[in-house]
Order: C-alpha cells, then structure tokens, then sequence
C-alpha cells in the first residue's frame, strides 16, 4: 500500500512536547492520492481524559481518527500508522480530509 505520512512540525522540540502530551495532533496520511487526518494518543493521557470526564460527569468522547499508541513518538506512530492501515484498511473507514501539505513536513 502507498502510504505518506506528514506532520505540522518535525524538529526535536516538537517530539520532545507530544511525547511529553501523550498525544499528538497535526497528523495527514496521504495514500492514493487521498488525505487523511489521523490523531495518536497513548493510552495514558487517554484514561486520563476518560476518567476526567467520568469524574465531572460529562459523556467521554474519543477524538475522531484515533490511533492509540504505547508511547507518542515519531517513530511509534510511523509504525503504527503504517502497520494499522495496511493490515487493517483503517483508511477506508475514515472521511477524506484535504489539507494544504506545503505547511507539513513528510515524514514517511
């Protein structure tokens, strides 16, 4: 499967503050010729927003697109994405998204 992945930022301040977030935003995969917008949490900060919300009694919701991960790093979430959409077509259940990648970096 052709996969591109890009992110808004790729510089060593950026993966040092996801990382440290446990999430990360500002993800388009790209493959045939479609885009994608996907979000990465780790389960961490994950249970953290569930239990948050169980808490204050609010209903949870998860991000749309999400990919959970072990830890957020650039690398993890290269192979993450890369394993989920070809192993299992995630792609073909997400909604097409366009985005201007000039103001993205490829990293895949």
């Amino acid at each position: 499967m052709d996969i591109k992945i890009y992110f808004d930022e790729d510089d060593e301040y950026s993966e040092f503050t996801w990382k440290n977030k446990d999430y990360r935003t500002g993800i388009v995969v790209v493959s045939r010729g479609k885009q994608y917008k996907v979000n990465v949490y780790g389960i961490t900060r994950l249970n953290q927003e569930f239990d948050d919300c169980i808490r204050d009694g609010e209903t949870f919701y998860a991000e749309p697109n999400l990919i959970i991960v072990k830890e957020v790093t650039k690398q993890n979430i290269i192979q993450s994405v890369v394993d989920i959409c070809t192993e299992f077509d995630f792609l073909s259940r997400l909604k097409e998204e366009k985005t201007d990648l000039s103001m993205y970096v490829q990293v895949y």
